[in-house]
């Protein structure tokens, strides 16, 4: 007949192993702690340092105000890098904004904007800026998935000596990609190399839904120039923050069985 107590087993493997535990040397301990640190910190790889925005359903109208850039690395005579924001509505909650329009200056104030998905192509390739009769014009969706792709390249620099020259660089081609710029930023080495990445990895990374690109449809408050359209994630995980949140409790289910194993339990 089959066991009937496997979970006793399994409790006394756990109360043995806490006694163990406590029973052996700081150096032992330390290193038992070590893995098990090891483990979280993949668990904790799919935390990313942006804000996220909370969840936005496609086409939803959401009221936000942008709080200024995150770091201040000039490049191409503006303010290059993530920016940040908060969103008012529907969820208080700040994010982390990505400029796409090298010709648009950003606004202070209070902004309302439509959120349209990255991943339906009924929202591209043609998006109206707010006060204006001009288009982004010829933009299919892909380059708008390609500017999510590199925008999401920002924060792997943050803290790094090369941190100013690749956010120059990874913003230089998120503009030509979305609204276009000067040949002189088009054509810069740094720039080209990005947008040859761009083009060869975008597919790689899903479908992006994800991703909202905010259109501005309303300005209340002050205002620099004129307006700005921004991309912004949300928290909806890709498909790869699922194989790494499982890569860190496999490697700890690994250690806990070869664990059980060193102490006579199978």
């Amino acid at each position: 007949m089959p066991e009937r107590h496997v979970p006793c087993k399994v409790f006394r493997a756990l109360k043995h192993a806490l006694y163990s535990v406590a029973d052996e040397t700081i150096g032992k301990t330390m290193k038992k702690l070590g893995i098990i640190l090891f483990g979280l910190l993949l668990l904790a790889q799919p935390v990313q340092a942006q804000d996220l925005a909370p969840k936005i359903a496609d086409g939803a109208t959401v009221t936000y105000t942008y709080n200024g850039p995150e770091a201040y690395y000039g490049g191409w005579g503006v303010i290059v890098g993530p920016y940040k924001g908060t969103l008012l509505t529907p969820t208080n909650a700040n994010m982390t904004l990505y400029c796409v329009d090298f010709y648009r200056r950003v606004m202070t104030g209070t902004i309302t904007a439509e959120a349209l998905s990255l991943s339906n192509p009924g929202n591209f390739p043609v998006s109206q800026r707010w006060g204006s009769t001009t288009t982004y014009s010829p933009v299919a969706l892909a380059n708008f998935q390609q500017a999510a792709y590199l925008a999401s390249m920002f924060h792997q620099f943050t803290g790094q000596p090369g941190q100013a020259a690749a956010w120059r660089a990874i913003h230089g081609a998120i503009w030509t990609l979305v609204s276009g710029v000067p040949a002189t930023i088009s054509t810069d080495p740094d720039v080209m190399t990005y947008l040859a990445m761009a083009n060869a990895g975008y597919q790689s990374y899903g479908d992006y839904h994800d991703w909202r690109l905010l259109k501005t449809t309303a300005v209340n408050g002050n205002e620099f120039g004129t307006s700005q359209h921004f991309l912004v994630q949300t928290v909806s995980p890709e498909p790869q923050t699922y194989v790494l949140l499982g890569s860190g409790l496999l490697f700890l289910v690994f250690v806990g069985r070869r664990r059980l194993k060193e102490n006579g339990y199978s």
